[in-house]
Formats: C-alpha cells, structure tokens, sequence
C-alpha cells in the first residue's frame, strides 16, 4: 500500500511528488458539487448545468455515498416524460466503482483506460471525500513532460468571428496564454 499525507487539500501534485509514484490523494480534486437522492431530477439537472458538469455525486444525510446521476439518464428521463416527476432516487447509478484516497495513481489510469468515464469518486468508510479525474491524470503526465523537456507554448489560433470580433472566452484565453 503507498502512504499518501492525506492531510492536504490541494488539487495540483507537487514537484515533489513527480518523482515518487502518486497516490490518488496527491492529485484529487478534494470537493464535488452533491446533490441528495430526494432532490428533483429538475434540481440536479440545474446544478449540473450551473457547474457545466456531465454527471452529479449523489450522497445520503450523513454524507455517505450513494451513487451517481449522469446527463445520460436525465436525457432517458427527458425523453420518458418522467423528467419532472423523477427524482435523484429514481435515476442514479447505484453500483459505480469508487476509489479511496490512498490507492496508487496507477489503478485510476486503469480504470479509466476504457474511456467511458471521466471521473471517479473518491470514498473513505463509505463517505464521499471528492473525484480523481481524468485531467487531474493528465496534469501530472504534462507537469512529467514539462519538468523533462519544457517548451514553448504557443497561443490558440481562434476561428475569426462574422463581424470580426472575437468572444470574450476567446479574449481571456489569449491573456492566460501571454
């Protein structure tokens, strides 16, 4: 089993730990937007698109976990005509793979090697404690290749808008690149 300091709350490893083999509480996100299982399906769906998420963590009174509500099975909802009557309850995933905070970094890879999920829940005595991701996995591969062979980034090339102006995500993509 790899020691993992699981006192910490950050979301970005360290270059220390580059050169050790992570654990998934060295690069975890250590909080996720929940919602309860007597929520609406209405209620979840509004929180999912407030945090511009695919998928929302379900967790009882006691913040325990109780599974997952994806966009897939709101989208089934829709479709049904359930959706306003529908609870969290009624459509979330009940059985979802879980990880603990201090499993190797390697076992997330590999669940994710199927590439049907893009985020994992992270549970200690079946308490929620936050998500390991896909992108978490990637910043610590760039912050490898980085710390190896840096180079030069250089600015998104964007699609001229109709009237010659660019969006202002656009404009703050630029700034965050200069």
């Amino acid at each position: 089993m790899v020691e993992c300091d699981l006192s910490s709350s950050h979301t970005r490893p360290s270059s220390g730990i580059i050169a050790m083999s992570p654990c998934i509480a060295d690069v975890m996100t250590w909080t996720s937007l929940t919602v309860r299982p007597d929520c609406t399906a209405r209620e979840a769906l509004n929180a999912m698109v407030a945090i511009e998420a695919d998928e929302i963590f379900i967790v009882d009174q006691q913040d325990r976990f109780c599974g997952i509500l994806t966009d897939y099975e709101l989208l089934k909802a829709e479709v049904n005509g359930s959706l306003e009557e529908s609870t969290v309850a009624g459509l979330m995933q009940r059985s979802t793979t879980a990880l603990t905070p201090d499993q190797p970094l390697s076992t997330a890879i590999s669940l994710f090697r199927d590439g049907r999920r893009a985020r994992i829940p992270v549970i200690r005595e079946g308490r929620l404690l936050g998500v390991i991701q896909r992108r978490d996995i990637l910043r610590v591969l760039s912050d490898r290749a980085m710390a190896t062979a840096p180079c030069a980034i250089a600015p998104p090339k964007f699609l001229q808008h109709p009237t010659g102006e660019r969006r202002e995500s656009e404009l703050r993509a630029l700034e965050a690149v200069r």
